[in-house]
């Protein structure tokens, strides 16, 4: 006469016999992590294709409005407008030194 653990052991060597033998559940997570690797990749290649976009249409977006960077542009007129103050404080010392001699 067979006991319940006999029975409840062979269910899980069947078990067992049919998960290995079986290769449809080894190809289905093959093919499930495949298709994720490929929506990881293809996200990628998207977001890299658009920043390139971005990146190509901030450029000439540049080139169109002038041929300098904003930034630089802003340096140079600080440059330039530091200059002209410098050339009036000299003018106004020459003045000075020019009325107190006279």
């Amino acid at each position: 006469m067979r006991t319940r653990w006999h029975r409840g052991s062979q269910r899980k060597k069947l078990k067992l016999i049919r998960s290995l033998t079986s290769s449809s559940s080894v190809d289905g997570r093959a093919a499930v992590q495949k298709s994720q690797n490929d929506a990881v990749k293809r996200k990628r290649d998207e977001d890299e294709e658009a920043s390139q976009n971005v990146r190509r249409l901030s450029m000439q977006r540049l080139r169109d409005e002038s041929t300098t960077p904003p930034r630089k542009r802003k340096e140079e007129e600080m440059r330039k407008f530091a200059l002209q103050l410098k050339k009036q404080k000299i003018e106004a010392r020459i003045e000075e030194r020019e009325a107190k001699a006279a």
